[in-house]
């Protein structure tokens, strides 16, 4: 085999143990699973014919025929270097369901292939399908696949009565003749694919991946599929329903703090020491000073004002009295006036008695 490029030799390790996980347990030896920590050796000896038969319970091998074996009677198959295509599909041939589609979202082996595609120049390109096409062709058996399109959804893994259809490489198996068969009636049973869900798991568990991070993609999944749905069952009225205008920019803007108070501006920051921020802090000290000078200032005048009013009560009460006091010598000379006239008019009484 002529030499590989490490790109298609870790392309065609992604797909061994990929493809291996893809198939339904049922059909794997004692539940078997590829490791994903394998050399490019590793990979190609898990498709040889003993391999094979070792990690499948039951197979069927079935001998791909060429056109020089069949020297012009019957269709000849596919050859197993031109089956790379098969199983590295171009990215418009992704389909709308079946087991292939699993392998087209990343991070799985088709995904990546496409990645490295578009991401290389075509002499790259053309290098690694040609080095692709070396490792298919020295392949000693492979599943017996079906390719995928945009409206065929394949299959990477088929069996025919309960038994796993292995297809083996006429460079190391000839195709000797074929016989008839007589129909006979076939039992149904499972498919050689795993269920998506199953494939899905089975993909999880090779790659090495724990609960949480297996749930978490999972999560990512539904979030990236629910956001290319969201608007594919609502309704018109919704669609078309008008939405509330943006937030002009001074809206967005946040409320202004209240003011705080100013410093005093003569600190001069520059004359701060290196080893703290004294020159700030005496400038506090001072404007704490301040403040408190004053608020002495407010008490002790509020203070001489209540003394005042105190004084000045006391001085109104005084006057009060001095009133009353007079106002009594009065009543009392008035009383006297009275009564001295009263006796001015008994005496002028008696005398006019007198003279009558």
């Amino acid at each position: 085999m002529q030499h590989i490029t490490k790109t298609a030799a870790d392309l065609f390790i992604l797909f061994t143990w990929q493809m291996w996980s893809s198939c339904r347990t049922m059909y794997l030896t004692n539940d078997w699973r590829p490791s994903k920590e394998i050399t490019l050796e590793d990979a190609m000896r898990l498709w040889s014919a003993v391999e094979v038969h070792e990690h499948l319970d039951n197979v069927e091998w079935r001998a791909t025929k060429t056109a020089a074996a069949l020297e012009g009677n019957g269709r000849p198959a596919e050859s197993f270097r031109s089956r790379w295509s098969m199983y590295f599909p171009s990215k418009a041939s992704a389909p709308a369901a079946g087991p292939w589609k699993v392998l087209f979202k990343a991070p799985w082996y088709i995904s990546q292939y496409h990645q490295v595609v578009e991401t290389s120049d075509d002499d790259t390109v053309a290098q690694l399908h040609d080095d692709l096409g070396n490792l298919f062709d020295s392949l000693q058996c492979l599943p017996d696949s079906m390719r995928c399109g945009s409206n065929a959804p394949g299959r990477t893994w088929w069996q025919r009565q309960n038994k796993i259809v292995i297809l083996t490489n006429p460079e190391y198996y000839r195709y000797d003749k074929a016989v008839a068969k007589s129909r006979v009636r076939r039992a149904r049973f499972p498919s050689g694919n795993a269920n998506p869900k199953e494939q899905q798991q089975n993909l999880y568990e090779a790659a090495g991946l724990s609960l949480e991070e297996q749930d978490e993609i999972r999560r990512s999944k539904r979030r990236e599929e629910y956001g290319k749905s969201r608007n594919k069952y609502r309704s018109a009225k919704s669609k078309n329903a008008r939405r509330p205008p943006a937030a002009t920019r001074r809206e967005r803007q946040p409320a202004e703090e209240p003011s705080q108070p100013v410093l005093d501006s003569s600190i001069d920051l520059e004359d701060e020491p290196e080893n703290g921020n004294s020159g700030f802090t005496d400038a506090v000290e001072r404007d704490q000073d301040d403040v408190e000078d004053t608020m002495i200032e407010i008490f002790s005048s509020s203070e001489e004002d209540s003394e005042n009013d105190v004084v000045d009560a006391e001085g109104h009460e005084g006057d009060n009295e001095e009133e009353e006091d007079e106002e009594e010598e009065e009543n009392e000379e008035d009383k006297e006036d009275e009564e001295d006239e009263e006796d001015k008019e008994d005496e002028e009484d008696e005398e006019d008695e007198e003279e009558a």
